[in-house]
């Protein structure tokens, strides 16, 4: 189970293309920080290649991705996946969906967030402020369950299908 803190876009932060003005790859840990985004993991047995600064090997346990003003856009705890051949953990929406496809607890802050849902039983605090739950499947494979709410105006529209 993964523990995912959320702020503004969450997962869909995306910063331009940067120059690394630091990186570190340990077995244990690494970060890369250019003047756009800093972004630091922890896992085990982690392995590098000479062209990407992320892992492209071992074990994830942590990441967490900062806007260049230096706040926090999301942040996975408690995970443990096993980074696989091909996956491009400084870019792909698609692989933070893998480690997050269990059953995790989300949380967001006292701003607007952006959620999503993939599978799994998950909950979600989205704190204050207007929060989005992106779902990813069709309607008949969830349900959602008011818990500790003062307030609920779903609103559910269907795009791109």
């Amino acid at each position: 189970m993964a523990n995912i803190k959320v702020s503004g876009q969450g997962l869909f932060f995306s910063a331009p293309y940067s120059t690394a003005i630091s990186f570190v790859q340990n077995r244990e840990s690494g970060s890369f920080t250019s003047n756009v985004l800093q972004t630091q993991w922890t896992g085990i047995n982690l392995s590098y290649n000479s062209t990407e600064a992320a892992p492209v090997g071992g074990t994830l346990t942590s990441f967490s991705v900062r806007n260049g003003q230096g706040v926090e856009q999301f942040s996975i705890t408690g995970a443990n996946y096993q980074i696989q051949p091909g996956d491009d953990l400084n870019k792909s929406v698609d692989v933070f969906a893998r480690i997050v496809a269990g059953n995790d607890n989300w949380t967001g802050t006292s701003g607007s967030e952006l959620f999503i849902l993939g599978v799994g039983n998950d909950s979600f605090d989205g704190g204050a402020g207007l929060d989005t739950l992106l779902i990813q499947n069709v309607s008949n494979y969830f349900s959602i369950n008011q818990q500790k709410m003062a307030s609920l105006s779903p609103s559910m529209h269907q795009v791109g299908l």
